[in-house]
């Protein structure tokens, strides 16, 4: 079993989240985990996501754990974002310019959940969503 699934598999089994992320998130430090970024993108659902990105830069500064949820946040939306929730584009543009640039790269693998089942139609002009 890889750690996506690993983790993925602990979360379903937890009730709150919160401890346990902020534990495994490697932050402080240079490199967040990636792998457990997905598993809550995967196995979160809309409220979860909207609470974490409650945190903002003044909560969560850059290099805290704190950051992490709102990254989690982020590509959580990117997951909801690639299901059809189009109406998520605007929430998730406003965090396209957040200080932190750990939150900026959240929304870059959000945009690539979208762009994976949507296969490049992005723009209103080929038949697909316009992004901005």
């Amino acid at each position: 079993m890889g750690k996506l699934a690993e983790y993925r598999q602990i979360l379903k089994k937890l009730d709150d989240w919160d401890q346990y992320i902020l534990a495994e998130s490697r932050l402080p430090g240079p490199r967040a985990n990636l792998e457990l970024v997905e598993a809550v993108a995967a196995e979160g659902d809309i409220n979860k996501f909207r609470r974490y990105l409650t945190y903002d830069a003044n909560q969560a500064p850059y290099g805290s754990a704190l950051e992490f949820l709102p990254v989690c946040g982020v590509v959580g939306l990117g997951r909801l974002l690639a299901e059809g929730k189009t109406e998520l584009l605007a929430v998730l543009r406003s965090y396209a310019s957040d200080p932190r640039w750990r939150v900026r790269e959240g929304v870059t693998i959000a945009l690539q959940k979208f762009g994976d089942v949507n296969h490049g139609r992005t723009f209103k002009g080929d038949g697909g969503v316009d992004l901005w």
